[in-house]
């Protein structure tokens, strides 16, 4: 909680200092998560929240800091084995990340592919944080964002913690 609070204020102390340049963006915004790999085989999909405050180097290229609150659903179910039936529930997971990134858009006005990655810090409700890293990419348009990521979020628990994530935001510029 700490966290965000100072990443809060940061942006905000920011803006402040910039707001006739129209240089800085914050982005709000929400979609959907899907576990790949090991951790697909025990989490099923589920739902993030995104907060984004970047930087406008220039037209073409930003640099900014991200939070996002990603949710995923445990799985339940049973395995017999040789002729024993054992039933199990496993508890949902909620992962936390800050990442520092970098956003390069590919035009300068209407319609705006972009591609872009991140490097930070991943931690689950046991407060076990992981270094990883994310790689996204979309189209802004008018505000809006549309975009996809791929993210690295290290293990927990003995399951390498990967997974693609479907985003939709809208941009405030300052």
């Amino acid at each position: 909680m700490k966290k965000i609070l100072l990443l809060m204020a940061i942006v905000a102390v920011c803006f402040g200092a910039n707001a006739q340049d129209k240089k800085w963006n914050v982005t709000v915004g929400g979609g959907l998560t899907f576990p790949t790999g090991d951790a697909s085989d025990g989490y099923k999909s589920g739902f993030v929240g995104q907060l984004q405050g970047t930087y406008n180097i220039n037209p073409k290229f930003e640099l900014g800091l991200e939070y996002a609150y990603s949710t995923f659903k445990g799985k339940s179910g049973s395995e017999t084995i040789m002729g024993i039936t054992t039933s199990y529930d496993i508890d949902d997971r909620i992962i936390n990340s800050f990442l520092a990134k970098g956003i390069y858009n590919f035009t300068e006005e209407g319609v705006r592919p972009f591609i872009g990655a991140g490097v930070g810090t991943f931690s689950h409700k046991d407060n076990d944080t992981k270094f990883g890293y994310a790689v996204e990419g979309g189209i802004k348009y008018n505000g809006f964002l549309f975009g996809a990521s791929y993210r690295g979020a290290g293990s927990f628990d003995d399951v390498t913690f990967n997974f693609f994530q479907l985003n939709v935001g809208y941009t405030f510029r300052f």
